[in-house]
């Protein structure tokens, strides 16, 4: 090969390989036979390259619950679309596979439920009703229950609400917490038995809240209502304290390592018009964060229903997903170098679930009811050319 062909061969190779990676793990790779022209090849280290994969789950509605174990095995908890019914799905080795949980589709209620791992590997779920119809009363429950050897086990300890969520202290007890009328209730099991307590509340009407533990296995939740926004701990002594939160309206909450807290939240404004729109701006409001005027804009769009969630790694590292105004999924990350973003060939439409399994991010979301779910991986790149192509499970 005359010397400029080879020169622009390796130019050609290296511009394609550069290309691909600013797409900052997109899409997947495959190994395509680029030879280097005719130069050898010099050895180097193995390049770390993120991979994502989108697979098809199920039909579902718009929620969803999404937990990683041990294994690395993600856990869905999810309405199917036809029937109402309340299913579970794992995937293991050889696929999907899928659970009836409860149905409560009869009564044509709201339906809230959460999924977490007991820290001695089981599967856990708790799952509230609610009245959706005022013409149509029925008696509402908060079900909790776990995976045993021969199935779900479920037991109603409450009654239902909304925003039902679960966590586990240190010990494997387990800790809920849901909207019920214009209250927060906490419920925990100690004991032998469940304990209820009432963590905060609105005289008018709640919208949101947000169960968090402590490092100290101490509760906190984050509730918004007509009246504000506040965080509610609970002391040692079993004492609720609430104090009021300056920021913009709230929609993802954590708690770092240090237990120092993190929101996501809708800074937006109205922009009248005909017909009026909102301009709706999604902000990271950081613990060392003075005011609004340090809050990191990270997407803002017209009339944009956010929907986003946030969870940290094993390093420590927060993570943040989310669909953009135009319905793609976004991934971002903040480490010590500074902010990261991935877009997984994905769009949805719907709530979004973080998890993390073997320290990669794990998200679920669905389009036009679709569950699926994105993974990615990190493979070695060694001694190849790579070029991409989409990676899709079924």
């Amino acid at each position: 090969m005359p010397r400029a062909a080879a020169i622009y061969t390796a130019r050609m190779n290296t511009f394609v390989t550069a290309f691909w990676r600013l797409l900052g793990g997109l899409i997947g790779v495959a190994a395509l036979a680029l030879p280097l022209a005719a130069a050898p090849r010099a050895t180097q280290e193995p390049i770390p390259y993120p991979v994502w994969t989108i697979e098809d789950v199920a039909t579902s509605g718009y929620d969803n619950a999404l937990a990683v174990d041990s294994a690395d095995r993600p856990h869905l908890l999810y309405v199917d679309a036809t029937s109402g019914v309340l299913r579970y799905a794992v995937r293991k080795s050889d696929g999907w596979h899928y659970e009836d949980v409860a149905d409560e589709s009869a009564d044509l209620p709201l339906l809230a439920y959460d999924l977490a791992i007991r820290p001695d590997g089981a599967i856990c779920l708790v799952y509230a009703t609610e009245v959706s119809i005022p013409s149509h009363p029925f008696d509402t429950k908060l079900v909790y229950g776990c995976r045993e050897a021969d199935g779900w086990e479920l037991t109603t300890i409450d009654d239902g609400g909304r925003a039902a969520q679960l966590r586990f202290n240190s010990f494997g007890q387990p800790r809920i917490a849901l909207i019920q009328g214009t209250n927060i209730a906490y419920l925990s099991w100690d004991d032998g038995h469940w304990r209820k307590e009432i963590a905060g509340g609105d005289s008018d009407y709640l919208n949101d809240s947000y169960l968090l533990l402590q490092s100290v296995d101490w509760p906190t939740i984050i509730y918004r209502g007509v009246r504000g926004q506040f965080q509610a701990i609970r002391d040692g002594d079993g004492t609720w304290s609430s104090t009021p939160l300056d920021v913009a309206t709230i929609y993802a909450a954590e708690l770092d390592t240090v237990d120092q807290l993190w929101l996501a939240v809708n800074d937006g404004e109205a922009a009248w018009g005909h017909p009026p729109f909102f301009l709706a701006r999604l902000k990271l409001v950081e613990p060392t964060d003075s005011g609004p005027a340090d809050w990191e804009t990270l997407d803002e769009g017209y009339d944009w229903q956010i929907a986003v969630d946030m969870a940290f790694n094993a390093g420590g590292v927060p993570y943040l997903a989310y669909l953009d105004p135009d319905g793609a999924l976004q991934v971002v990350w903040w480490a010590e170098d500074g902010e990261h973003r991935h877009a997984p060939v994905a769009r949805g439409n719907s709530a979004v679930s973080l998890a993390f399994g073997d320290g990669q991010p794990r998200v679920a979301f669905a389009e036009d009811n679709q569950l699926k779910l994105a993974t990615r991986q990190i493979v070695l790149l060694d001694k190849f050319q790579y070029a991409p192509v989409v990676v899709r499970g079924d």
